[in-house]
């Protein structure tokens, strides 16, 4: 049986590769952070359930399709740690992109709280942000 944050990511990734705004929304905390890996050209770092939204709708406009596919879960505490999978399809050229990642989610309250993206060559750094303990506040 998972365990509950890992239940949690599971949802959050089943809304975003539904395309799920509802539920999307749902499985976010109001102060959501999403830190994108400084490995990505203007890594993104939207604050709050209304920013999400609006980096989201950006997203769409970039990528007609997506896929998350989870490679290793490991949860400790308020932490969850994901090895996975993302598949892209470009909206202007069509041209189809599979990178692994590693992420950090953090979870509070039932809902997810954080997401911290890492290069998949960053395994030393997701998994130090991993066991780095409860955020401050």
């Amino acid at each position: 049986m998972a365990a509950r944050g890992e239940t949690l990511v599971r949802a959050y990734m089943t809304a975003l590769n539904d395309d799920d705004v509802a539920l999307h929304r749902e499985a976010v905390s109001e102060d959501f952070e999403l830190i994108e890996a400084p490995a990505l050209p203007g890594a993104a770092h939207p604050r709050g359930a209304d920013a999400l939204e609006r980096y989201w709708r950006g997203w769409k406009r970039n990528w007609t399709e997506w896929r998350w596919t989870p490679v290793l879960i490991e949860e400790a505490g308020d932490r969850v740690l994901l090895q996975a999978d993302l598949w892209l399809r470009a909206t202007h050229t069509g041209i189809a992109l599979e990178k692994r990642w590693w992420y950090v989610f953090t979870v509070a309250d039932g809902r997810v709280a954080r997401q911290e993206g890492f290069d998949s060559d960053d395994e030393d750094g997701a998994r130090a942000a991993f066991r780095a303990g409860p955020l401050p506040g």
